[in-house]
């Protein structure tokens, strides 16, 4: 935005009382363009202020199913276009409510079956998979999985230095902001009450969330990708690709995490 237009911005009477709100939100943020000219600083001011209009945007279609077959609708081109024009990068997605809500009764054999019928790519012809992989991106979140409640805890009040705890093994995924450190991408895991300790009689220990994150020792990280290259956790191990990070590691989307953490 240049100087001249950030002046008149600020200086320009308004005369219609619908727009008040709205000029004053602008003149505001082009009086800090004049205070900040560094742009990394404008930007930082502004996602403080948490506006809407500053937030990316999904955009859904609801089709009929016939046209959600065919990848076909007379509106699709110009909300595309509109899109293109005011609010360039953000998504479009076409689904089906109609189709949804008949795949959502179907077992997965069935909507395969359904995918094939209708002449869609081979797979669940469910739109909502990719609906949440487009919030998550535009949100800027990841997840991590958990596949056991197990913990390493280091405690030296028992004749073991350590010993594992925990309950029914159970696949969990934790959402995270992209760029997490691996400290705080542990600490989101919610309380988990474990009673009794087999190894120290009817004594229980529970650990709080932010206990994973202030007494973290370590974690054993896998990406998903390479189990289900190799299978099993044994093989992905044998392979070299199961890796003990420390603090400073920045968990990837679909990493598949074990903490460890000190008592």
């Amino acid at each position: 935005m240049c100087s001249r237009n950030i002046a008149r911005l600020v200086t320009e009477p308004v005369y219609h009382a619908s727009s008040i709100c709205r000029h004053t939100t602008i003149r505001f943020i082009a009086f800090l363009c004049l205070l900040l000219p560094v742009v990394s600083l404008q930007v930082e001011v502004i996602n403080s202020l948490t506006l809407l209009t500053a937030k990316p945007i999904t955009y859904l279609v609801n089709l009929s199913e016939r046209d959600f077959v065919r990848k076909k609708n007379k509106w699709l081109a110009r909300i595309k276009a509109w899109i293109d024009e005011n609010n360039p990068g953000d998504a479009l997605i076409p689904f089906s409510v109609a189709l949804e809500e008949r795949l959502v009764k179907m077992g997965e054999e069935e909507k395969v079956e359904e995918s094939e019928k209708l002449g869609l790519p081979k797979g669940n012809p469910s739109a909502l998979g990719k609906i949440t992989t487009a919030g998550y991106a535009s949100l800027e979140l990841i997840r991590y999985f958990t596949c056991r409640w197990l913990f390493l805890i280091s405690c030296p009040r028992y004749e073991s230095s350590s010993w594992r705890v925990g309950g029914p093994d159970e696949v969990r995924a934790w959402t995270v902001r992209k760029g997490i450190k691996a400290p705080q991408a542990a600490g989101v895991i919610q309380c988990v009450a474990i009673s009794p300790l087999v190894m120290t009689g009817n004594e229980s220990l529970t650990l709080a969330s932010s206990d994973f994150e202030n007494k973290f020792v370590c974690g054993e990280i896998m990406a998903y990708d390479d189990l289900k290259e190799y299978g099993t956790e044994a093989q992905v191990k044998a392979a070299g690709k199961l890796r003990q990070q420390g603090k400073p590691y920045e968990v990837v989307d679909g990493d598949i995490c074990y903490w460890k953490s000190g008592a």
